[in-house]
């Protein structure tokens, strides 16, 4: 399951009660890999061009060369993760300026069960849509880094009770907007009772000062209090939490409290993979913009800052059942946003992807993609928008180390007064880094 990066009062006690990584190896063992990426496509409408307009659309071919890199150490005391993929855009037309890109995420967890003091170490580097409404271009995006540090102490009051308590420092900071910046330091006080049946239950009550670095009326404490379930057993994993959150400005005399809750399903059998969370809670544009991955692109329309109130929900369902060689892959997320201040910012956004993949042969591979993405905003109706793609993929494993993709995307955007579609098509050559 995937657990958020901002405002991580609980992920600790969640990766302690449920999602720890195995220590199978008490010496340690460092795995590393990484592919080289190299890619050209033509683009048919480079600047997006509406279909209602007389001017001609531009044919631009858009290279590409980046790295992909992947790291895992896991021992008894330590656990590490690290997926990075980065590169260089080359526009031939100056449709957009050449850009470097890079996205990816780490983790460094240190403790297990016995141990009195952990640490959990998090970043993240990622492309964000300035607004939802945004084409999946580099002009429309700035780049958002978060660092998350969590260092805790716990004690065992007997053989299933055990108390900690964390300090909880976090950092956002973007590429061109230095005024969406923000840092976090808190403290979070958790009690942890495991029942028998791999069942957990606990409290947990945290408050944070999130501080903006060059607009300090937007400063606010965050303080959260709730009961959580966990629970794991061979096909079925969960997470529930329950409870109030606040939102306090610091140098405004206004005070917005509500209930907070979280859940988090996953359960497997032999061929199908199903996954669902939803969520309600308080936060802020800075720690949440709109992703381009199958998520649900959120907040942060016109650079505006404010506290929202956020309500999500997202399934996944991945099936190898249908046939020996397929997989069907189908998502749906729905999100909610309420500005605090400015509602004219409220909207809700629907995403969906559907992805079938056949192996034609054990070094060939076919793969088909829909995807739409539509938001709608209560008062600004004029910027509602429907993106639409569809993609369809060949990809060949030449060698050992050597794959090669040729592939083929349509995209489109369906708003009143400047629809537009576009067609692109290119070659991808990977190798891999033993």
């Amino acid at each position: 399951m995937k657990l958020k990066l901002a405002l991580l009062a609980t992920s600790s006690l969640w990766a302690q009660a449920v999602c720890a990584a195995p220590a199978d190896d008490k010496e340690g063992r460092l795995d590393i890999g990484g592919t080289l990426w190299a890619e050209t496509r033509i683009d048919r409408n480079a600047f997006r061009i509406p279909e209602n307009s007389d001017i001609p659309k531009t044919r631009e071919q858009q290279n590409y060369y980046g790295l992909e890199l992947r790291g895992a150490y896991h021992s008894d005391m330590t656990n590490f993760t690290a997926h990075y993929n980065g590169g260089k855009e080359f526009y031939t037309q100056g449709s957009q300026e050449d850009d470097v890109i890079v996205n990816g995420e780490s983790q460094l967890a240190y403790g297990n069960e016995t141990s009195i003091f952990d640490l959990d170490l998090r970043h993240s580097t990622r492309r964000q849509l300035n607004n939802p409404e945004d084409d999946d271009l580099a002009v429309n995006t700035n780049q958002q880094r978060i660092y998350f540090a969590r260092p805790s102490v716990k004690t065992r009051a007997d053989k299933v009770n055990s108390l900690s308590l964390a300090g909880i420092f976090t950092a956002v900071r973007f590429d061109s907007e230095e005024r969406e910046d923000t840092d976090q330091a808190g403290a979070e006080l958790g009690w942890l009772h495991r029942t028998p049946y791999s069942k957990d239950v606990g409290l947990v009550v945290s408050a944070s000062d999130i501080r903006y670095k060059t607009e300090d009326e937007l400063d606010y404490r965050y303080t959260r209090a709730f009961a959580y379930l966990t629970s794991e057993t061979r096909n079925l994993t969960y997470l529930i939490q329950g409870g109030i959150n606040r939102i306090e400005p610091l140098y405004v005399d206004v005070v917005e409290e509500d209930p907070f809750y979280n859940a988090e399903i996953a359960y497997t059998n032999s061929g199908n993979i199903f996954t669902a969370t939803g969520s309600y809670e308080l936060t802020a544009t800075s720690f949440l913009r709109g992703l381009l991955d199958n998520n649900v692109s959120v907040g942060g329309s016109d650079n505006v800052e404010d506290q929202i109130k956020l309500q999500n929900f997202e399934i996944i369902w991945e099936n190898k059942t249908i046939c020996n060689r397929c997989t069907a892959l189908f998502s749906y997320a729905w999100q909610e946003l309420e500005y605090l201040r400015f509602d004219e910012y409220d909207q809700q956004a629907d995403v969906w992807t559907l992805e079938f993949r056949y192996r034609l042969s054990p070094k060939m591979e076919a793969t088909g993609l829909y995807s739409e993405r539509d938001i709608q905003y209560v008062e600004q109706t004029e910027r509602d928008v429907l993106h639409k793609r569809g993609e369809a993929r060949l990809a060949y494993q030449f060698s050992r180390l050597g794959r090669i993709e040729l592939f083929t995307r349509e995209e489109s955007r369906d708003r009143v007064d400047d629809p537009y579609k576009n067609l692109q098509y290119g070659i991808r050559l990977g190798i891999e880094i033993p």
